[in-house]
């Protein structure tokens, strides 16, 4: 599967999505190496913008629909898996998940393993700042869950 990717195509409607008709490509990365190419199979769009993992970073992306710019906020804790080094199951069932972006009806959240927290799984809330322009994580939870011990992770509050 696709493990990097830098296009996101958008449908006006559930119809056009089945007949791949009538969508538009937002490009927010010029190559697949480049800093602001999604890393891996987690991305949420979330409001006007779409939130995913930097590629090989420690960073979460909000690309803006409406302006075209992209946003970084570096996520809290020491060495933030990327580059597959903390994806989801033991056999690589979920390749390059090691940050995985999820959405429920209180906000916006990112699921991810830290070395500092030997590979358990840590949550992050993370809030876009109107005012200011700004991505950032309102707050953080360390779990004893060791993330490559289980398949997915979602969030339901």
């Amino acid at each position: 599967g696709h493990t990097h990717g830098n296009v996101l195509r958008v449908y006006q409607s559930y119809e056009n999505f089945m007949a791949s008709t009538n969508h538009r490509d937002f490009t927010f990365a010029p190559s697949y190496t480049h800093p602001n190419t999604i890393e891996g199979p987690s991305a949420v769009l979330y409001g006007e913008a779409l939130y995913y993992h930097c590629y090989r970073s420690a960073d979460v992306c909000r690309y803006d629909l409406k302006t075209n710019g992209v946003k970084r906020v570096t996520l809290p804790g020491n060495g933030v898996g990327f580059n597959n080094k903390f994806p989801y199951c033991y056999y690589d069932c979920r390749s390059h998940s090691d940050v995985d972006l999820e959405a429920d009806e209180t906000g916006l959240w990112a699921i991810y393993a830290t070395v500092g927290n030997h590979g358990n799984l840590v949550v992050s809330r993370l809030v876009w700042d109107d005012q200011h322009q700004t991505l950032n994580v309102s707050q953080t939870w360390e779990t004893r869950v060791f993330k490559k011990a289980v398949t997915n992770a979602f969030m339901v509050c």
